[in-house]
């Protein structure tokens, strides 16, 4: 080890995370738990950044799409003290998982209530346009299933002055050129999208450490619990990328997009358990003065850490390996006598 090691960078521990199954034995003796937790939270900015320009990149070219067939599309309307009232009452179909329902002869609690509008439950995404609100609906699918989010909605006796279909596009053109509302739209995608993605994998990164300890133990070999949350927050690189391509250019993360991030996780975690048994096999060869017997009977490495303010690193090697260390044994005085 030395000193280079330590100021590996956020984006060549990324690669090495990916591409070298070394890099995670070496991890664990070089970085911090607090400092592996940092690298997630940073890699989480950063897809919920990507995913944030995307959504914005789709929420002002559908602004485009609407200012460009705006006379068509937007039937006249009058908004006063409000109380929306719009001539004819429509359902637009805009994309495939995309529906719009105008309907402003009820308000939004009593269309709820209707039997036609059950069938609209068949969009992902419903915007409703009544009487006194507009509400905006979505199902995200993950994990393979629908869920529901919260409606977001804008009750319009809370819109300040009054409005009809002129003076409305007057106001979406002046809103759309500001910088601020340009931020304002960016920054509030950013936020939802980190809070709804980044939180939502806390619990599968719970249990990716679970695995990782199953793994470990099927593999004979034992470490720290904080060990097993290093090798799991950086097992989910590869997976979470390709997670957050599905997002991109699909929308959504599909459900082969979760099913393959899932299987790419778990090789990842096996393989890195493997390069740590590895690593400690290596250990016992080149030290075997470290080599130390518990009271269960097992093998104990002690590995101190670069950073000397880290706990001890120890790795717990099963007795079934007894036949290596013997070897590793008979080797070393060979050796002994050659020189002697």
């Amino acid at each position: 080890m030395n000193k280079k090691h330590k100021k590996m960078g956020f984006f060549q521990k990324t690669i090495l995370a990916i591409t070298d199954f070394r890099f995670y034995p070496l991890m664990l003796k070089i970085d911090s738990t607090a400092a592996v937790i940092g690298h997630f939270i940073v890699f989480m900015l950063i897809l919920t950044g990507i995913m944030a320009v995307s959504f914005y990149n789709l929420a002002y070219n559908g602004i485009n799409s609407l200012l460009a067939e705006y006379d068509e599309k937007i039937p006249e309307f009058t908004l006063t003290n409000g109380v929306l009232d719009v001539k004819n009452q429509e359902v637009y179909k805009v994309m495939n998982d995309f529906v719009i329902v105008l309907d402003t002869n009820y308000n939004y609690d009593e269309i709820s209530k209707l039997e036609k509008y059950e069938e609209y439950d068949i969009y992902d995404n419903r915007l409703y346009i009544n009487s006194d609100a507009i509400t905006y609906e979505a199902d995200i699918e993950i994990a393979g299933k629908e869920e529901a989010q919260a409606p977001q909605q804008i009750l319009l006796n809370q819109v300040s002055g009054d409005f009809n279909k002129e003076i409305l596009k007057q106001y979406i053109l002046e809103v759309k050129e500001l910088n601020s509302s340009k931020v304002i739209v960016f920054v509030s995608l950013f936020i939802a999208t980190f809070f709804v993605y980044a939180f939502s994998k806390l619990f599968e990164v719970f249990l990716y450490t679970i695995m990782t300890s199953l793994v470990a133990t099927i593999s004979g070999i034992k470490l720290h619990f904080k060990n097993y949350v290093k090798i799991a927050l950086y097992a989910i690189t590869l997976p979470y990328i390709l997670e957050t391509i599905s997002m991109v250019y699909l929308g959504t993360i599909t459900e082969s997009a979760f099913i393959v991030s899932n299987l790419l996780a778990y090789v990842y975690i096996l393989y890195a358990i493997r390069a740590v048994k590895l690593d400690a096999f290596i250990l016992i060869m080149n030290n075997p003065n470290k080599i130390k017997k518990s009271k269960d009977g097992k093998t104990v490495i002690g590995v101190e850490d670069l950073d000397k303010t880290s706990d001890e690193t120890r790795i717990d090697v099963e007795n079934t390996d007894e036949e290596n260390q013997a070897e590793s044994k008979e080797e070393n005085k060979d050796d002994n006598d050659t020189q002697n």
